[in-house]
């Protein structure tokens, strides 16, 4: 069972870096710019939730701000804001909670001044971890937010 299970996580892991450079390869340099600047400021300290909830913490604010002003100078550009839990709970109390989560980041980004048709939630719950969740630290490093450009053909 441990040899499928293996087998399975490469395979996930696979399906993902595939869908991840098929993304790339599809965005303009002002998009994959844009882009880039806001995981400049966002990577080193991710936004992270505490468990169970969505609210964005104070912790959080300046870094959301700073996205404000890079979004407010890609003006054409529109974002796809990823919502995501760690692995406790089930999948769909997980799936509501991303989304809330996401929300939540679209709503401090619109109150900024960022246009609701820039900015689209989506939630994703547990199912694309970037941490190991047998820990603490790697479920509170999946507990986060991450910024995408939005395609145009999505």
């Amino acid at each position: 069972a441990s040899l499928k299970a293996e087998a399975e996580e490469a395979a996930r892991i696979a399906a993902e870096k595939a869908r991840v450079a098929a993304e790339e390869a599809r965005l303009t340099k002002i998009e994959r710019t844009c882009r880039d600047k806001i995981r400049d400021v966002i990577e080193p300290d991710p936004i992270k939730f505490q468990t169970s909830r969505s609210r964005v913490r104070k912790a959080a604010r300046g870094q959301l701000d700073k996205v404000i002003k890079i979004a407010a100078a890609c003006p054409t550009v529109k974002f796809r804001i990823e919502g995501h839990t760690d692995g406790l709970g089930d999948a769909g109390t997980n799936l509501w909670l991303s989304k809330q989560r996401a929300k939540a980041v679209v709503e401090y980004l619109v109150r900024g001044g960022i246009s609701p048709d820039r900015v689209r939630p989506v939630g994703y719950g547990k199912t694309r971890p970037i941490a190991d969740n047998a820990t603490r630290a790697g479920r509170a490093l999946n507990r986060r937010i991450d910024f995408n450009v939005e395609l145009s053909s999505e």
